[in-house]
């Protein structure tokens, strides 16, 4: 059987859904994956350089077939966000620059139309044009690339991997909101088999949708992350691992820190994944004029594979989403590979992911408020009792969400 795979996240970042979906698939069958080169850690010189250049490159890794797509206009994230220097796509500004911000933001939309489906399109008619049987995609830029295959006579089944509200992260203008989504919505009602990540996600597609949703969750490399529940000693330990991005609510943890500083005065926050300067310098400015700038320690973006290094050496796993839509509906790896770690959890209410801390009771769920967030963090250091409780149910239920198992029930899908 042959399955063409295609999703707007790059390949290459190692803890995501897609490349654990790869790794299982492409043991069973012949896979092709197609994906979007990210643009990070680049100097201006270099953004600038490939922001008008594009590049599509074909190769081969342990008996798959990937095609990696660097199109024209393939600069970071929120573009106009890092040319206007802004902190976050939540804040307000006066006057121009906030007009600025809005027409940068509308502008995003040609970009996406320009960066994600021709570019996956001429991928395929360049380096591949084969017929396949399953058609997985994630995104709904690479969903409607599998909507025009099956136009085509290229694909048979189409199969969507709803791992995101995608609309849920355009918080800046309404018009591009309501763009995403109803691209989002009509994209889906053309395949034959949705899968999300999460039941609340799953909810609102069976609504605004009208069908059956299936749902398979993400998970962790359970026997990896199991080897950070030995801890090593340190400080009092915060961690965050995975993108910093504007709804982490780190800036209100650190808030949150210097408020508990006289009682924890060694407290340490851990900050592990990628960042983009201007958010970075923004949480360093924070910590600096609270007086705690040294207790706030950046790791930078490392390997999966070390992220038990760090987490043995910490006590407690940060997800202090914003209550965004995005975030309200995302089932976050983190939060799972913090409970096979053993490292209880503090986290906003009302989201997916503290939906699975509050059934195992793992963690304290906290309002998106710095005070709450002290709270939290002073019960967790002080109350030894309440601690072990989370620390035992996050070794108990971290089990079955080991990606192996879930990657089967997903194949199991796709093949009945």
């Amino acid at each position: 059987m042959k399955i063409l795979i295609a999703y707007q996240l790059d390949y290459h970042f190692d803890n995501s859904r897609l490349k654990h979906l790869v790794s299982f698939l492409g043991k069973k069958e012949k896979v092709t994956v197609i994906y979007r080169k990210f643009v990070i850690n680049q100097t201006k010189k270099e953004i600038n350089k490939s922001f008008f250049s594009f590049k599509i490159n074909a190769y081969g890794e342990n008996g798959v077939k990937f095609i990696e797509v660097d199109p024209i206009f393939n600069g970071p994230q929120g573009l106009g966000l890092y040319l206007l220097k802004d902190e976050s796509p939540l804040k307000n500004y006066k006057g121009i620059k906030q007009s600025l911000k809005k027409v940068f933001n509308t502008i995003g939309i040609l970009k996406e139309t320009i960066v994600f489906f021709p570019f996956y399109l001429l991928g395929y008619l360049l380096c591949d044009r084969r017929h396949y049987d399953i058609f997985i995609g994630g995104g709904q830029w690479a969903l409607l690339l599998g909507y025009v295959l099956k136009k085509l006579g290229k694909v048979n089944l189409l199969v969507a991997d709803d791992y995101d509200y995608q609309a849920g992260n355009q918080t800046i203008t309404k018009f591009r909101f309501l763009f995403t989504k109803y691209l989002e919505n009509f994209v889906l009602k053309q395949f034959d088999l949705i899968i999300s990540v999460g039941p609340l996600l799953a909810e609102l597609r069976k609504k605004e949708l009208k069908r059956e949703i299936k749902v398979i969750p993400n998970g962790v490399d359970y026997n990896l992350f199991a080897s950070a529940q030995k801890k090593q000693p340190h400080p009092p330990t915060l961690v965050y691992t995975g993108a910093v991005e504007w709804w982490s609510g780190l800036d209100l943890v650190i808030k949150a820190m210097a408020k508990v500083k006289k009682d924890i005065p060694e407290l340490r926050l851990l900050i592990i994944g990628h960042c983009y300067p201007q958010y970075l310098n923004y949480l360093f400015k924070v910590a600096e004029g609270l007086g705690i700038k040294e207790n706030i320690k950046y790791i930078g973006r490392k390997p999966y594979k070390e992220l038990p290094f760090y987490l043995k050496r910490a006590d407690i796993g940060l997800a202090v989403f914003s209550p965004v839509h995005l975030r309200k509906y995302a089932f976050s790896l983190k939060v799972i590979e913090y409970m096979a770690a053993g490292l209880p959890i503090i986290i906003t209410k009302n989201t997916q992911s503290a939906l699975i801390v509050e059934k195992y009771k793992c963690g304290e769920l906290v309002e998106f408020e710095e005070n709450s967030i002290a709270t939290a963090i002073k019960r967790l250091f002080v109350d030894q009792n309440i601690y072990k409780t989370y620390f035992t149910n996050c070794l108990k239920y971290a089990p079955q969400f080991d990606w192996e198992r879930l990657m089967q029930n997903f194949y199991n899908y796709i093949t009945i």
